[in-house]
C-alpha cells in the first residue's frame, strides 16, 4: 500500500509540473501575441508616414508644375523655383531616409518576432517530447499496479482455496469422530514416543482429576504444548481433544 501511495504521489506530481509548464507557455504564448499586436501598430504609423509622403511628393510634383509655368515669364520667379526646387529635393531625400530607416526598424522587429516564434516552436516542442515520456512513465506505473494487483488475486484466492481445503478437512474429521462416537467406538486410541494413549474430552479429562484422592497422582509427559501433552491417570494415558464428543460420568480411573 505503501509503494501504491508514492506512485500515485509521484503521478501526482508530474501533473503539477506539467500544469505549471502549460501555464508558463500560455503566458508567453500572451506576451508573444501582444508583440506581434505592436509590431502591426508600428507597421501602421509607417503605412501612415508613407502616404504622408505621397500626399507631399504630390504637393511638390505640383509647384513644380506651377514654378516651370511661372519661370517662362520671369527670371527671379525662376530663381525661387530653382531654390524651391534644391529644398524640395532635400526633403524629399530626408523623407526617403525617415522612410527607410521606418523600414529597417519594422524589417529588425519582424525578424525579433520570427526569432521569438521559432524559441516558443522550440519550447513547445520539448514540452511535447517531455509530455510522451511523463505518459509513457505513468503507463509502465500502472502496468506494475496491474501486475501487483493480479499476483495478490491469485495469492489470495490461493490462501481462501488453501483454507476451504482444510476447513472441510476439519469438518471430515470432526464428523468421523462424532460417527465413530455414535457407532459405539469410545475408546479412540492414538500412539506416540512414550506409548498408547486414550483421546478425552478437556472436561471429562478435569471431572477425572476431580475425582482423585489425597493417594493418587497424575503424571504429565509430552512437550510444554497442551495439544501435545499427556496425561496420566491410574494406569490410562490420556491426551485431551475437543474434537472428541463429552460423556459426562462415563470415565472411570483404571
Amino acid at each position: 500500500m505503501a509503494k501504491k501511495t508514492k506512485k500515485v504521489s509521484a503521478q501526482k506530481q508530474a501533473i503539477e509540473q506539467i500544469t505549471s509548464i502549460l501555464d508558463k507557455m500560455s503566458d508567453r504564448l500572451v506576451s508573444l501575441s501582444n508583440r506581434v499586436t505592436a509590431v502591426g501598430n508600428e507597421s501602421a504609423q509607417t503605412s501612415d508616414k508613407v502616404n504622408a509622403f505621397l500626399g507631399r511628393e504630390r504637393i511638390a510634383h505640383a509647384k513644380v508644375q506651377d514654378a516651370y509655368s511661372a519661370a517662362r515669364g520671369q527670371d527671379e520667379i525662376n530663381r525661387e523655383t530653382t531654390k524651391s526646387l534644391y529644398t524640395l529635393r532635400d526633403h524629399t531625400k530626408e523623407s526617403f531616409e525617415n522612410v527607410a530607416s521606418d523600414v529597417r526598424s519594422i524589417l529588425q522587429t519582424a525578424k525579433r518576432a520570427a526569432e521569438r516564434i521559432e524559441q516558443v516552436e522550440n519550447q513547445n516542442a520539448s514540452l511535447l517530447s517531455t509530455i510522451k515520456i511523463l505518459e509513457g512513465q505513468v503507463k509502465i506505473a500502472n502496468d506494475n499496479v496491474a501486475r501487483v494487483r493480479d499476483i495478490a488475486a491469485e495469492r489470495i484466492k490461493a490462501i481462501e482455496e488453501r483454507a476451504k481445503y482444510y476447513e472441510e478437512k476439519l469438518d471430515a474429521t470432526h464428523a468421523l469422530i462424532t460417527s465413530l462416537f455414535v457407532g459405539g467406538i469410545y475408546n479412540i486410541k492414538g500412539k506416540d514416543s512414550f506409548g498408547e494413549f486414550t483421546y478425552i474430552h478437556p472436561l471429562d479429562l478435569g471431572e477425572l482429576i476431580n475425582k482423585l484422592s489425597a493417594s493418587e497422582f497424575v503424571t504429565y509427559s509430552g512437550s510444554g504444548n497442551s495439544s501435545q501433552t499427556t496425561v496420566t491417570i491410574g494406569k490410562t494415558r490420556y491426551k485431551q481433544s475437543p474434537y472428541i464428543p463429552r460423556r459426562p460420568g462415563q470415565h472411570k480411573i483404571v
